[in-house]
């Protein structure tokens, strides 16, 4: 999933470093409890770091949510700034 990613180099690696998944009713529903236990407000930030694998990456320019939904997850995501 990509949020808050912009690509200025190669747009052939993109395909490569994204994963693109669907998002139910249920993850909506999770999305919102998870910003309430996190104290944010972004509903994609919150799904994004909700469909996280425990690993993944996710770019963002707005880190400091992230990781607040990220510990709130205890998914075990990366936030990497860009």
């Amino acid at each position: 999933m990509v949020h808050h990613l912009h690509i200025n180099h190669d747009r052939r690696l993109l395909p490569r470093a994204v994963d693109v998944r669907s998002v139910s009713h249920s993850d909506g529903r999770e999305a919102g409890a998870l910003l309430a236990e996190a104290g944010t407000t972004d509903p994609i930030d919150a799904t994004v770091v909700l469909l996280a694998a425990p690993g993944d990456r996710i770019l963002t320019s707005d880190p400091e949510d992230l990781s607040q939904l990220a510990a709130a997850a205890r998914n075990h995501a990366v936030i990497v700034p860009r």
